[in-house]
């Protein structure tokens, strides 16, 4: 556990958040994308520290399309808001040998201030304080790109002006379709959300996730903070502490991902932050809110009792064999048809990974005809299972056979 002060600093966020005491608060980060993808989304990063950095990303192999590469680059200049400072920012990619540049900019403006407000330089980068938060949406050119890719950024003196330059991000936001059934919603969150140190005042990111009518099986939070001393995190109402995964790396940055699959809500949900003990300020920069849908999937093999023959004269036993292929437990309904008529219907319940046998009974007595008897006989039985989801009632797979019908004389007789 941390400090006593995160407690009360952690409840302090709520309360300033409910009340809204009237304070001057910081800019809340926009969602700039959402969507929902088959494949996964992907987060990767770099805080490289220094003039030039780098980052590379290998594109999975499964990737159909891509539905959003965003990139994030953000560098400070120092000076405060000391507008003497200016330098030139050169962003490139370098995919299958070729390098293309993305941008080439000047971080260089007339206007600064020390209270947190952004400033627009182009329709892509903004100032805030000392730092140049610089965003790109690069999806047309990564549709049919493979392999490894990678980010360069490289900075200069910019002519008349005074140069210090150091990247505190490189950050790529991957999302892409791979064609399975998978459903993986996803909200990115960015901007410049700066706070004062020693004021009570909070910022914070909503996901307006709207309404997801099935069973969530995983929530994932990322988020970057661009910062020296770690913030005071809550996701609705709920302080954030244990990590899945965290890094601080080498120079003014912070990065967390949570689990908060526990502090989920099937509405809006918000990630509230504050400056930590100690902190002059904190500036809070991209969050991404990733969730994936309980995708409940199921093999299905339906076999006869007698390598593929069924007899008349006597009912006929059927065997069924299922397989969860989801991602959690499931509990399976099972619609038994003969030659197009629903004869049966069963629930079974199966976990992640497992699988089960289940005996059908066709209960119909066919008649013994002359053509069975002597071998002849072209009729044939269709048998189809349908197995849906008992959640949502969506159909999930199904198996048909179609044995022909004969006449076994030796049922009922002892051999012995």
């Amino acid at each position: 556990m941390r400090s006593e002060y995160k407690f009360i600093f952690a409840s302090l966020i709520l309360l300033c958040l409910v009340v809204s005491m009237g304070a001057a608060s910081a800019d809340d980060l926009d969602t700039v994308q959402e969507g929902e993808v088959s494949g996964g989304v992907d987060v990767a990063y770099s805080n490289p520290g220094a003039e030039n950095g780098e980052l590379s990303y290998d594109i999975p192999e499964d990737v159909q399309n891509v539905q959003y590469a965003g990139l994030f680059v953000d560098c400070y200049t120092a000076g405060s808001s000391n507008t003497v400072y200016g330098s030139e920012a050169n962003v490139s990619v370098t995919s299958n040998g070729e390098t293309e540049q993305i941008a080439n900019e000047m971080l260089v403006s007339t206007q600064g201030s020390q209270d947190g407000t952004v400033y627009t330089i182009n329709n892509h980068t903004t100032k805030c304080y000392a730092d140049y938060y610089m965003t790109y949406n690069l999806t047309e050119k990564f549709q049919g790109v493979s392999g490894k890719v990678t980010f360069n950024v490289n900075t200069g003196a910019l002519e008349g002006n005074e140069y210090y330059n150091k990247i505190k991000l490189i950050g790529l936001v991957f999302a892409y379709n791979d064609g399975d059934s998978d459903k993986i919603c996803y909200w990115v969150n960015s901007g410049s959300s700066w706070i004062k140190g020693d004021s009570t005042d909070t910022s914070k990111a909503t996901f307006d996730v709207g309404t997801i009518s099935c069973e969530i099986s995983k929530a994932t939070l990322d988020n970057f903070a661009l910062s020296s001393i770690d913030g005071l995190y809550s996701f609705n109402g709920k302080e954030l502490e244990e990590s899945t995964a965290y890094d601080e790396g080498v120079y003014y940055f912070k990065y967390h991902q949570w689990d908060v699959l526990d502090k989920f809500t099937n509405a809006t949900n918000t990630l509230v932050y504050a400056p930590g003990e100690g902190a002059f300020s904190f500036r809070n920069t991209l969050s991404v809110l990733t969730v994936t849908k309980h995708t409940p999937a199921v093999s299905v093999k339906l076999g006869s009792e007698y390598d593929g023959a069924v007899f008349a004269g006597t009912n006929n036993v059927l065997q069924l064999n299922l397989t969860n292929k989801g991602e959690s437990d499931t509990v399976y309904i099972v619609d038994f048809y003969v030659d197009g008529v629903k004869v049966d219907s069963t629930e079974i319940q199966l976990d992640e990974g497992l699988s089960s046998s289940t005996y059908l009974i066709d209960d119909l007595i066919r008649p013994v005809t002359a053509d069975t008897v002597n071998g002849v006989s072209t009729t044939k039985v269709n048998y189809t299972v349908i197995v849906s989801d008992k959640d949502t009632g969506e159909i999930l797979n199904q198996s048909t056979i179609t044995p022909t019908l004969w006449y076994n004389g030796n049922l009922g007789k002892d051999l012995a």
